[in-house]
């Protein structure tokens, strides 16, 4: 992760998700978390695009839920938001 001003870039490189299950990303240090809980949309890495949702609270906690995809897969991409 890193902070260029107001906002926080989260780089997600070869995650594994599986299908119907939470996974936890990891938490964001004092200074790079939200003020307020945010959901973001992200695609998996597959030829045909599927999006999972990675839920970011207040306290730094980051996780993807519950994806409703047909196959375990692996996520990589990068999320951003305003702090």
């Amino acid at each position: 992760y890193k902070k260029i001003g107001d906002v926080v870039y989260v780089n997600l490189y070869k995650l594994p998700i599986t299908k119907g299950t939470n996974f936890s990303i990891g938490t964001l240090p004092v200074g790079y978390r939200p003020r307020k809980e945010i959901m973001k949309t992200s695609n998996t890495w597959v030829v045909i695009s599927e999006t999972v949702n990675i839920q970011i609270e207040t306290t730094g906690s980051m996780v993807v839920l519950g994806a409703s995809i047909p196959y375990d897969r692996e996520l990589t991409n990068q999320i951003s938001f305003a702090i």
